[in-house]
């Protein structure tokens, strides 16, 4: 009994002191931090307890949640967004009050369980700035509880805790009375971050989490890389790197790997290292992935592997590389089976085959028999129901013919009229008899459909290999009311993801947890600058990284960049310990090359180049934009006979200078351009690559530093995109003034790397 009750805490916590906290805030107030008066402090490295570690992160969490609604309230637009509900009752549940509203079917589709609406008068211009009173309630903050869909409209149960007071809103709730319902933000990500951090205690990896362990790795054994590297085709560091996790039963490991360095084929060897315990070494052909009985070798069971990452792109890309086939120990090949949990609208097209919701559909398929029943006792309704129409049309025709009869004083047509009338509801009567039997036969038939799809899905998850979802996903119910164990998680990109994202698959009875990520590149998207400063955008990967530095295992060889761009970032990120791989100034050798102006790396200085803000406070530089055009235009003129679609990727730190260059290129081509060549932000293009790349600085000006580009992560991000060639627009005295970006500079101008331009014709002017 206790060991379910703590099950119970560890995958599905109460949140009540959750929605308590956010339901209770006014939506009049504003600031950059909840109306609670909570205090915060900065993360530390380690925790004594795990109420030490709720305490830390807790605040920042729901400060963090009270962020996004701040940013959903700059979004929202009350006019076209809201849609009336219509009160129906209301009963109190614990200290919260459940508010049974009705809504129209068309309506409410816009609606989902856990989201955060505000409920208002409708007749309230702005919800947002409307205080109550005694004639008008204040607009208040629900949660969407449960969405229950009847004859055309939904019944929707809105969660609220309010205060019983003269103007409380509880005071205006009347049947039929009509309020206004705005949408904000769906808790579903905040739920499951919420509820690792409320399971945390019963976690098997609680004290790792709480005082990593700061000795230093083992070198793994000198014949097990080599094996490893014989079967799965890896360098030495990366096999190294697979040996050290494999030979760790318990606690985490850390795999760092900079850009290039095959962190993916890593996570495959991991993948197959750990299949091969379970006696997977005999040669399995690969076949077409959706014919999952033939994926797999079916030879005992095997612990169930958990692989995540923070984004459905960075999951997507392992899930299509295990489609293809995973090496073994006996030199074939064979295919786990993978399935890739979450919704299908989110999700790769080339992995849809694997998608949890596709191989259901497939499973029931092959057994449709409650999808017939199903849909025979629709068809008899809709019959049954066209008659109940038809009787219902003979029965006023009847009784309009009885109202006649009597007028004409026509015993005869009277009785002949009573009569029908009482044939005709005999005839309703035992229809509905019909009515009530089908929809009892319906709703037999959506039982065993349900509980078909309930048992596809379990039969499917049962017989994986290896799940896939996105951290978030990998809390997903449909998991959490399961009695699966994952004693392994292996996450990828692990140093972008919020610490606590990192905790929602380790729930599953997890021992061992392999990070792998790079946290020289970008930390994870925070949007409370508040929560930043109190180290919120810290990842678990960097927390223990900085325990333990020495038990970090680099992936040191880089595969994509030529070698005159990768010498920078290898230097000032990885304290040169970053290498190329064998052949790479061959492999990356480029025509344009021979060109002196386009080598594989050059620093353009675009010394007329002035920086501005736009209207939405973010930086751009027109004349930064127009040299990066004509660059790409000089490219294409002087190699005519080269084909550059979809091999030129065109970045910048800022939004407003990304819309800028778009408008610059199609001025100087066409709109064509937009779907030859990538342009997007820095932080958009992380974990892409294309051959050439333009790399738009913008910061240029007599006085004034050079702003966000002074992150490091950024820089190493933006740095290491390109395979052949990197060509940096950028103001040189501006960059000067930044310790890095100087260093770069004087690397250009030492190597000889380093060309003054104007602004349009990209002139070469003596340096």
């Amino acid at each position: 009994m206790l060991e379910e009750a703590q099950r119970q805490q560890r995958l599905m916590p109460n949140l009540a002191a959750l929605h308590a906290q956010i339901l209770k805030w006014e939506v009049s107030a504003t600031g950059n931090r909840p109306p609670d008066g909570k205090e915060y402090a900065i993360v530390p490295s380690t925790f004594d307890s795990v109420n030490d570690y709720v305490k830390a992160f807790e605040p920042l969490l729901v400060l963090e949640c009270w962020q996004q609604l701040m940013s959903a309230r700059e979004e929202v637009n009350q006019s076209s967004d809201s849609v009336m509900a219509s009160f129906v009752n209301r009963v109190s549940v614990d200290n919260f009050q459940d508010t049974h509203m009705k809504i129209p079917l068309d309506k409410a589709s816009s609606l989902m369980v856990e989201d955060i609406v505000v409920i208002a008068d409708p007749n309230i211009k702005d919800v947002f700035t409307a205080i109550g009173n005694v004639k008008r309630p204040k607009p208040f903050f629900a949660k969407v509880q449960a969405i229950t869909k009847a004859k055309g409209a939904c019944e929707v149960i809105f969660r609220t805790c309010l205060k019983i007071e003269e103007t409380s809103p509880l005071m205006f709730m009347r049947p039929q009375t009509t309020w206004s319902v705005l949408k904000m933000l769906n808790l579903t990500p905040t739920h499951r971050e919420y509820s690792a951090l409320a399971g945390l205690r019963y976690y098997e990896l609680c004290d790792d989490i709480l005082r990593p362990p700061n000795a230093s790795s083992d070198k793994p054994s000198i014949n097990n890389v080599q094996k490893v590297m014989d079967t799965y085709k890896v360098n030495t560091p990366q096999a190294q790197a697979i040996v050290a996790a494999i030979e760790k039963p318990k606690g985490f490991t850390l795999i760092q790997g900079p850009p290039g360095t095959g962190k993916t084929k890593t996570i495959l060897g991991l993948v197959g290292a750990l299949l091969v315990g379970g006696s997977r070494s005999r040669a399995t052909p690969v076949v077409h992935p959706s014919r999952s009985s033939e994926r797999s070798l079916q030879t005992g069971t095997v612990n169930k592997i958990l692989v995540c990452a923070p984004s459905n792109a960075a999951i997507d890309e392992i899930v299509k590389r295990l489609m293809g086939g995973i090496r073994n120990t006996v030199g074939g090949t064979f295919v786990p089976k993978v399935v890739r949990v979450g919704t299908l609208e989110t999700i790769n097209m080339e992995v849809k085959d694997v998608a949890l919701d596709t191989l259901i559909a497939k499973e029931l398929e092959a057994s449709s028999e409650s999808k017939e029943e199903f849909q025979s006792a629709a068809q008899s309704m809709t019959a049954m129901r066209e008659k109940m129409r038809q009787l219902q049309d003979e029965l006023e025709k009847a009784r309009l013919e009885l109202v006649q009869a009597k007028d004409a004083d026509d015993n005869i047509a009277i009785a002949n009229a009573q009569s029908k009338i009482k044939s005709v509801n005999k005839s309703k009567w035992q229809l509905g008899q019909d009515l009530d039997n089908a929809r009892s036969k319906q709703a037999d038939a959506t039982q065993k459909k349900d509980q078909a799809r309930k048992n596809a899905r379990n039969k499917i998850l049962g017989e994986a290999d290896v799940i896939c979802s996105t951290l978030s996903a990998s809390g997903h119910e449909l998991l959490t009311s399961s009695t699966f164990t994952f004693e392994t998680v292996i996450i990828d990109e692990a140093a972008q993801s919020v610490e606590i994202s990192s905790l929602i698959p380790l729930k599953y009875g997890c021992k061992r947890c392999i990070l792998v990520g790079d946290p020289n590149q970008l930390p994870p998207t925070v949007i409370s600058q508040l929560a930043t400063k109190y180290a919120y955008n810290q990842s678990l990967f960097v927390r223990i990284q900085s325990l333990a530095p020495s038990s970090v295992h680099l992936l040191s060889i880089q595969y994509r960049m030529h070698p005159d761009i990768s010498a920078f970032p290898s230097r000032e990120f990885y304290k040169a310990l970053l290498k190329d791989g064998p052949g790479m100034a061959e492999k990356t050798r480029a025509e344009w090359h021979r060109n002196p102006l386009t080598p594989p790396y050059r620093f353009f200085d675009v010394y007329q180049g002035q920086e501005q803000i736009g209207l939405s406070h973010s930086q751009h530089n027109p004349i930064e934009a127009e040299a990066a055009a004509a660059l790409l235009e000089g490219l294409c003129n002087s190699n005519p006979t080269l084909n550059f679609f979809r091999r030129v990727g065109v970045i910048s730190p800022y939004k407003q200078q990304v819309r800028m260059l778009k408008d610059c290129f199609q001025r100087t081509f066409d709109k064509q351009i937009l779907e030859a060549v990538d342009f997007n932000t820095v932080d958009g293009f992380q974990g892409q690559e294309k051959d050439i790349i333009i790399f738009s600085c913008v910061r240029a000006s007599t006085r004034g530093t050079v702003g966000f580009l002074a992150d490091i992560r950024r820089m190493n991000v933006a740095l290491t995109r390109a395979r052949q060639s990197l060509f940096i627009l950028g103001h040189a005295e501006t960059l000067r003034r930044e310790n890095i970006w100087g260093d770069l500079v004087k690397d250009a101008e030492e190597r000889g790397l380093f060309t003054k331009v104007t602004c349009l014709t990209l002139v070469v002017k003596a340096s």
